[in-house]
């Protein structure tokens, strides 16, 4: 297998799906309670298991237990990303579906995982398959530390010598670009060579 299609490979492998459910989830009752301001039909999993692939589909579970997936047009011109939603689509999944989300309250952080079982798009069976609780102070630590080196940086940003600097440096920044400009057009071009002549 060629390097790219490696690369290709492990990026489509870290991808995933979104999913909702309407259905009624297994979900245990200090968690209800927790988070009790929670709309559950709102709340969006993620899922590696689904046939897509993992192209950011977005697919739902019913409140009867079928399975769809959103339909979508991509704008003329666009790319994947460009998309117009045009409905919804019952699908015949059968198999298991594993799908997880992280959930943050005041006092607890959540990983929570289901575990259903799809027989021709019709729910046979779901459960819990996964619950951590976790205390929230290393993750607030590290967004008090994110939120001061942003606050140090734009403070940075702001001074008068980062401007003085910045005009200082400018046309040393403006030759280098220049040169990387130069150096990938003279390499672009070498590889036209090369593939001509082979």
């Amino acid at each position: 297998m060629e390097a790219s299609q490696k690369g290709a490979q492990v990026i489509a492998m870290s991808l995933f799906d979104y999913i909702k459910s309407e259905y009624k989830l297994p979900i245990p009752q200090e968690v209800l309670e927790d988070l009790s301001n929670t709309d559950w039909e709102e709340v969006e999993f993620q899922t590696k298991s689904l046939d897509s692939g993992g192209t950011l589909d977005n697919y739902e579970i019913s409140i009867d237990g079928s399975i769809y997936i959103e339909t979508f047009k991509v704008k003329e011109g666009g790319g994947l990303l460009d998309k117009v939603r045009t409905g919804i689509e019952k699908i015949d999944y059968t198999g298991e579906l594993i799908f997880y989300t992280d959930l943050l309250s005041k006092d607890w952080d959540y990983w929570i995982e289901f575990k259903a079982l799809f027989y021709k798009g019709e729910l046979k069976e779901i459960e819990l398959n996964e619950l951590e609780k976790n205390d929230p102070a290393e993750r607030l630590k590290m967004e008090k530390m994110i939120k001061k080196n942003f606050s140090e940086f734009l403070e940075q940003r702001n001074s008068w010598w980062y401007k003085v600097f910045y005009v200082v440096t400018l046309p040393l920044r403006l030759l280098l670009a220049i040169i990387k400009f130069i150096l990938s057009s003279l390499v672009g071009l070498t590889m036209r060579i090369e593939r001509w002549l082979s």
